[in-house]
């Protein structure tokens, strides 16, 4: 979160996963670079401008892709992910 706080633009794209409107699951992803919000927005269901009046996320995916991760034991990671349910 911290390193997302840094960046001068980062790009947020809400959408739906899932075809089935009983099954659709509300999804925001907030990413540092355009293409990776581009990726999500194509693979995404983009909703009409009257669903996003009330949007309320269901998840959240946090996309620092540009961030570097170093552990105390000197490893260096270019993944992290983080689950919360």
């Amino acid at each position: 979160m911290d390193y997302l706080n840094t960046r001068n633009r980062i790009y947020v794209v809400d959408g739906f996963a899932g075809w089935d409107e009983r099954y659709r699951i509300n999804v925001r992803v907030v990413c540092a670079r355009a293409y990776h919000a581009l990726f999500m927005r194509n693979m995404l269901i983009r909703p009409k401008p009257e669903e996003l009046v009330h949007f309320e996320p269901d998840y959240t995916i946090y996309n620092a892709g540009s961030c570097e991760l170093e552990l105390s034991c000197q490893l260096h990671f270019n993944i992290l992910l983080i689950f919360m349910v």
